[in-house]
């Protein structure tokens, strides 16, 4: 009877021992550790200001946690947890938690420390005299502001494009805040924004000046030209060279006046080919030339028709080649 219950406990002490011989992966539990304990400090690092960055234990909980994951990933007994199935937890985990850091980029902080410090004094100092001088914080305090707000923008050059840690950004952030929105001592600000609306104004009028000297130079162009063009419209309604002479019954005067027409007509005929080569100003002159020897030869046919003498100079001047061989011939007779 008591054989079987000797080999019963003899199984049982071999498998507890099989079991606790069993190594444990005791990094994974330790990563696991380092990653709450990080989680636990969130809330007292990231407001009213974030500076998880710049917080040592927050920088002591990351860096072993990062330290036992990558154990893990080398240590035979925690290769089981990390077996590629649908839902790698462990991986996913590793992921946030660097997630978290790299979107703060607080390697830019730990990197560079020395300047990080320099920062954090420079801006400490800002805050402390903000609040020991409430009232006059912009008298006060703007020599401390300008060291922080130099040294900020040195910072800024020296990353060449990278982006800066978060702790820092978010201090310098909620600083100018409080300079221009708490204190409204942003003067240069205010200085610009009336300069540029100056300037802006100033810009606005040149145009509008500039369409108002077109119209006025445009108006007194058409004026001018109205003005000439009446005066040339007088000129054609009275020709040149007419003169009223009276109407005398001697024979010598008509003789005289039938003798300077035929010149006058020689003379026409001799000018044509001029005239034909001018198309503008040339013709109108022979026109009216043409219209004064008709007046002359015939003073009391005043009412010939202008217009058709400008269209066939040479039917009046043979009209009144025969118009003085008729009065030339009733002399005679």
């Amino acid at each position: 009877m008591k054989s079987p219950l000797i080999l019963l406990a003899v199984g049982i002490l071999c498998c507890i021992a099989s079991v606790s011989m069993e190594p444990v992966c005791v990094d994974l539990e330790l990563f696991l550790k380092k990653y709450e304990k990080l989680l636990s400090i969130l809330q007292f690092n990231t407001t009213p200001v974030f500076k998880l960055c710049t917080n040592e234990t927050a920088i002591d909980y990351y860096n072993e946690a990062v330290g036992h994951y990558q154990n893990m990933t080398n240590a035979n007994e925690c290769k089981k947890y990390l077996v590629e199935k649908r839902l790698n937890m462990y991986h996913m985990v590793y992921d946030q938690l660097n997630a978290l850091w790299g979107s703060a980029n607080c390697e830019a902080c730990i990197g560079a420390v020395n300047e990080t410090a320099e920062f954090m004094r420079l801006s400490g100092a800002v805050e402390k005299c903000f609040e020991a001088n409430d009232t006059s914080a912009c008298v006060s305090c703007e020599p401390d502001y300008l060291r922080v707000q130099q040294f900020y923008g040195q910072l800024e050059k020296g990353r060449h494009g990278v982006a800066m840690c978060f702790d820092v950004e978010d201090r310098m952030n909620q600083t100018r805040q409080r300079w221009s929105g708490q204190y409204n001592c942003c003067k240069d600000k205010q200085r610009s924004m009336v300069a540029f609306g100056s300037i802006a104004s100033v810009a606005c009028l040149f145009p509008l000046a500039f369409y108002l000297v077109m119209h006025l130079v445009a108006v007194r162009s058409e004026a001018r030209q109205l003005s000439l063009l009446t005066a040339m419209s007088t000129d054609d309604s009275t020709p040149a060279g007419r003169t009223t002479t009276p109407r005398s019954g001697g024979v010598t005067a008509k003789d005289n006046r039938s003798s300077s027409s035929i010149q006058e007509v020689e003379d026409a005929e001799d000018e044509e080919g001029t005239v034909e080569s001018v198309h503008g100003e040339s013709t109108n002159d022979l026109n009216n030339s043409t219209a004064n020897l008709i007046e002359k030869s015939h003073p009391t046919d005043m009412h010939v028709n202008h217009m058709e003498a400008q269209r066939s100079p040479q039917k009046n001047i043979t009209k009144l080649l025969d118009t003085s061989e008729g009065d030339d011939e009733s002399l005679l007779l």
